[in-house]
């Protein structure tokens, strides 16, 4: 929800879009990663510290984005 509203919000807030396309670059990280992993690499030792890692990346992208979503000043409706 946090990622929809960042883009219809994108032109007010740009650091928040900015953290949410991290947010979303990672997420399709982590899911390639873990296919990777289901489809036949196994479950070796290099394969899993690189999904550990884009894992733990990802999930404090997330919070850092809840974060500055909900201590950034609300915009508030604009009048043109």
């Amino acid at each position: 929800m946090v990622l929809v509203q960042s883009w219809r919000n994108r032109r007010q807030r740009p650091a928040i879009f900015r953290s949410a396309r991290w947010v979303l670059a990672f997420f399709i990280l982590e899911t390639l990663v873990q296919v990777l992993l289901l489809l036949g690499f196994g479950f070796k030792i290099s394969p899993l510290v690189v999904y550990t890692v884009t894992m733990a990346v990802f999930w404090s992208l997330l919070v850092g984005l809840g974060v500055a979503a909900g201590m950034e000043d609300d915009p508030g409706p604009t009048t043109d």
